[in-house]
């Protein structure tokens, strides 16, 4: 069977209400004294041995103070308050002898019989949702008059309060504790982030859309010789010789003009002296407001031309040299008689002049053992006797 439409409309009120109650954090909490006050004063002024500030729950009303008894709670549906819960104004019942819902009510006091008379102010939110009781009860029936309605309601709307700041300054302690993680957590993002800046092998910087630096990394203060404080709201024109500036600015509005990233070399003097070769990344960053803000990475690739270069200079000489030793490798037209060799142009020259003028050659002088043989008899002679064997008088 369907429930009836006016049973799913209240079981939807119950269900708000109790989403509403546990807004405000408060069931199974210590005592307070800001609530403890309020309850000794129902019970004095209006002269009731018992006083309760209760909170009906789903199955149970809580106490969050209570005068006369140290019960902390009794079942929902054997309590005054969830009566209470659906009126305007104070719910009294006078007699509880005498009215039928309460026949199985409980004894708040051990040895003594259960409460017959029952007055209690509704704690309403401003949005409507009655979440409990502040009241006042008997164990002898007893008429309720105007002024112990009076201050039944005055100090139900006090009790409220006191849970409405309650409810706020926890609500602003949370938030307090939050800002707290939030820049603690910014404070180490903050730090791993100059951390990782500060000691890598790329200069860094973010560039505004007129050129301004926004942020530079330690790098780039130290390959410049200038101080970070120095480079912040300035632009490259101010820090850099107007030439590689002006080359500088074009790669920047590129990225700015085609939203893009550019990766583009640049040479860029630094006051060491001399030129430095540049490996750039540029691309577009937007800020929190919305601006189109350059972001850079530059790598200082200045070694690594100086290395290309010099294999570039040794490729060069290799290649002469290939040169040197074809020129060496084919049929060389030489005399038979002097030994002298006939150029390309057909001009004939000594042997030493034409491999000086082909090659990297450099010669040293001796003579042979034949031509000693041959020449100085007696000389060779000589040397045989001091050093047998073959060899080469320099």
């Amino acid at each position: 069977m369907h429930e009836p439409p006016a049973t799913r409309v209240l079981a939807a009120r119950e269900a708000r209400r109790l989403r509403a109650l546990r807004r405000y954090r408060i069931l199974d909490t210590a005592p307070e004294v800001a609530f403890d006050d309020l309850t000794r004063l129902a019970a004095r002024d209006c002269g009731t041995p018992l006083a309760l500030l209760g909170l009906v729950d789903a199955t149970r009303t809580w106490f969050k103070s209570a005068v006369g008894t140290s019960v902390c709670s009794c079942p929902r549906e054997a309590t005054f308050c969830t009566h209470a819960l659906h009126v305007d104004g104070v719910f009294v019942v006078p007699d509880a002898d005498r009215d039928q819902r309460f026949a199985d009510r409980p004894s708040f006091v051990e040895g003594e019989p259960p409460p017959r008379f029952y007055a209690g102010a509704p704690l309403r939110t401003t949005d409507g949702h009655a979440l409990g009781t502040l009241s006042v009860l008997d164990q002898h029936p007893r008429a309720c008059g105007e002024e112990t309605r009076a201050t039944l309601l005055a100090l139900g709307r006090q009790a409220m309060a006191q849970m409405e700041l309650r409810r706020t300054q926890a609500a602003l302690l949370r938030e307090s504790r939050a800002r707290e993680r939030a820049q603690r957590t910014l404070r180490e993002s903050e730090t791993r982030f100059h951390g990782f800046m500060n000691h890598g092998p790329a200069i860094a910087y973010i560039k505004d859309e007129e050129g301004r630096f926004l942020y530079v990394n330690e790098p780039l203060a130290r390959a410049f010789e200038r101080p970070v404080e120095d480079w912040l709201g300035r632009t490259d024109f101010d820090m850099i010789d107007a030439e590689a500036a002006q080359q500088v600015q074009e790669h920047d509005l590129t990225v700015f003009n085609t939203e893009e990233m550019v990766v583009t070399q640049e040479i860029v003097a630094t006051p060491s002296g001399g030129n430095r070769f540049w490996l750039s990344y540029k691309f577009l960053l937007r800020g929190a407001d919305g601006q189109k803000r350059l972001g850079g990475l530059s790598f200082d690739m200045s070694d690594r031309k100086a290395t290309e270069s010099e294999h570039e200079r040794l490729i060069a000489e290799l290649r002469e040299a290939l040169t040197q030793v074809k020129t060496l490798s084919g049929f060389i037209p030489i005399c038979a008689s002097c030994k002298n060799i006939r150029d390309d142009a057909g001009y004939w020259q000594q042997i030493e002049q034409y491999l000086c003028k082909h090659s990297d050659l450099e010669f040293t002088h001796g003579i042979c053992p034949a031509c000693l043989e041959k020449l100085y008899p007696e000389f060779a002679a000589r040397q045989r006797r001091q050093s047998p064997g073959p060899g080469l008088l320099p």
